[in-house]
């Protein structure tokens, strides 16, 4: 697959096989992503490796505890009570494997690095047939300083994004309607008033 299709047909996942990704791949895996372009090339990324299905659902149970800590009575939040008061509901979408992507806080622009690093990975994943999906919803749960610690993970690294992986049940390659890209500018800059 060349790059332009990779790009083009690269879709968030939410349906695995019952199958775990050997360990082999997850590292080849975090090897393309540390390929990433980094702020003054500071490479300010560090991962938790997550594997194991049985792990994966009780830290899905650990999300949903603290999400329904965090959001009851929030309004905004109401459209995803399904989820939470669903006790079958798995944030992870029963994958087998987790990448977790956190970045140096001393350093500028870990964030941006990071998350080009998250990027790199995911294409990664798609041309070597496996699926990704950044789950927002596990970001307090995976920063908190307790799950840090647990993780080894240094108190100056701050979560930047949470991927479940694995091999996707389906296989159909698509592409999905894009808008054109929103350009502000002209072909010149305003006149300046005064």
């Amino acid at each position: 697959m060349d790059i332009f299709n990779v790009i083009n047909t690269r879709r968030s996942v939410r349906r695995f096989k019952d199958e775990p990704l050997p360990h082999e791949k997850i590292m080849e895996l975090l090897q393309w992503s540390v390929t990433a372009a980094s702020s003054t090339n500071s490479q300010p990324w560090g991962f938790v490796v997550i594997e194991g299905k049985e792990t994966i659902e009780q830290l899905s149970d650990q999300v949903r505890a603290d999400l329904k800590s965090l959001y009851s009575g929030d309004p905004s939040f109401h459209r995803y009570e399904r989820w939470l008061e669903n006790p079958d509901f798995n944030f992870f979408f029963r994958s087998h494997n987790l990448i977790l992507i956190y970045g140096n806080s001393d350093i500028r622009f870990y964030r941006e690095s990071c998350t080009l690093a998250v990027s790199n990975l995911m294409l990664a994943a798609h041309a070597m047939g496996i699926g990704s999906c950044w789950i927002g919803f596990a970001f307090h749960t995976c920063n908190a300083p307790e799950f840090k610690r647990q993780w080894q993970v240094p108190p100056n690294y701050e979560l930047v994004a949470v991927l479940t992986l694995g091999y996707k049940k389906d296989h159909e390659e698509r592409t999905m309607e894009r808008k054109a890209p929103l350009i502000f500018n002209r072909s010149e800059p305003l006149e300046k008033t005064h």
